[in-house]
């Protein structure tokens, strides 16, 4: 790959740019704060990023218009798009895709949706004219067919690589008959700093929280298992509050059972904040629960609020669904789900015992810093190229 700024130079004076040449592509990173792991695979020394995103995204009903993060190390190009909010259904502009590729040249394009959807495939139509390698990623933990199967099966195929979100959705990429290379890689990571170095602005006194602080974050939905948690919560023997951070349609079913167990008024809900509030809301608690439940057609697939809490120092319990126990490791307590005396006995442990605590909470620390900083992420994703590309 060369660099632009030599184009019009004879061959003996051109420099020869080494650099990988990487093209990120995914609605995710419509949102400015998702885009810090791109920034730092940007400052690996022979990476050449840049990033593709739509101009604008419908997603759980919010319109999101591109932002940008700023300062940025790479490139952003943000392309009207076809179906904007369909995760699987939505396309790039033709031209300035072609435009893009033609002018980029990359060495890997990584597309980061599902293997059913149609931009992958866009993408996968276009790797033999362009020469690139072609990567996608999935969250996908349950094996099922679908009426994208006809494209999926078209995706693998055409695919070089994949990245999974969790060990489950490794092994369902096998059983669908993927033969490239896959590398278990969370998507996003955080960084440690935004919570660690929190201003108190939210404090339990404003939000009158009063003894030991049991929190969830995240959607009020049935599958979360947030009524297991009000069970368990409601036998504690000590004084206690249970904060809810979020919204959703399971609300008024949480505030039924409180009132039916006689507990509605140790409850405190907040509305679903934005993400740099998040860490204020995580400093309040003395534990974060993620009591998620499994259906047919759905488990945890990570729980990215269970690092945000780790990399807090706050301790964490979470139930066994997905991939959850993968997350935690040893450095939180897991529970059956649905098992609402084991999710009170690890909220009564936590209660009464302070070092465990303190103990869990420098776990959590550490294991986020080794394995789920931006930093660490973009790190095994430029290891995983090696995987892809040919010697150079």
């Amino acid at each position: 790959m060369l660099n632009s700024a030599s184009s019009n130079r004879l061959p003996s004076e051109m420099q020869v740019d080494k650099r990988i040449g990487i093209l990120v592509v995914s609605h995710t990173y419509v949102v400015g704060v998702n885009q810090r792991k791109v920034e730092e695979m940007a400052r690996i020394s022979d990476l050449s990023v840049s990033l593709l995103i739509p101009s604008r995204f419908l997603d759980l009903l919010r319109d999101t218009k591109a932002e940008c993060l700023t300062p940025s190390r790479f490139e952003m190009i943000s392309s009207p798009v076809l179906f904007a909010g369909h995760q699987i259904r939505y396309l790039y502009h033709p031209g300035l895709l072609w435009r893009t590729l033609s002018r980029l040249r990359p060495d890997v394009v990584q597309v980061e949706e599902e293997p059913g959807s149609l931009s992958l495939l866009q993408l996968g139509l276009l790797k033999r004219l362009f020469g690139f390698k072609l990567i996608f990623f999935t969250w996908e933990n349950i094996f099922r067919t679908s009426l994208a199967y006809p494209i999926e099966k078209v995706n693998l195929a055409l695919a070089d690589g994949a990245i999974a979100g969790n060990r489950e959705a490794a092994t369902v990429l096998r059983r669908k008959g993927f033969k490239g290379p896959v590398e278990v890689i969370t998507q996003l990571g955080v960084d440690v700093e935004d919570f660690t170095c929190v201003a108190k602005a939210v404090t339990r006194e404003n939000l009158g929280l009063r003894g030991f602080v049991v929190g969830y974050v995240g959607r009020l939905v049935e599958e979360k298992g947030l009524l297991s948690l009000v069970g368990a919560f409601a036998r504690l023997d000590t004084e206690a509050t249970l904060l809810f951070v979020g919204k959703g349609p399971l609300k008024p079913a949480v505030r039924l059972l409180a009132s039916e167990l006689g507990i509605e008024h140790k409850l405190v809900f907040v509305d679903a904040v934005k993400h740099d509030e998040v860490p204020a809301y995580l400093s309040c608690l003395d534990v974060l629960v993620l009591p998620s439940r499994s259906g047919k057609l759905w488990k945890e697939q990570f729980g990215h609020v269970l690092i945000e809490a780790m990399a807090s120092g706050i301790p964490v319990v979470g139930s066994s669904s997905g991939a959850i126990p993968e997350v935690i490791g040893s450095a939180g307590l897991i529970f059956p789900e649905g098992d609402v005396a084991a999710l009170r006995e690890a909220l009564g442990d936590l209660a009464h015992n302070p070092n465990l605590r303190t103990r869990l909470s420098e776990l959590g620390k550490k294991r986020v810093a080794e394995n789920f900083t931006h930093q660490e992420v973009a790190r095994r994703t430029r290891e995983f190229y090696d995987e892809i590309l040919p010697r150079r």
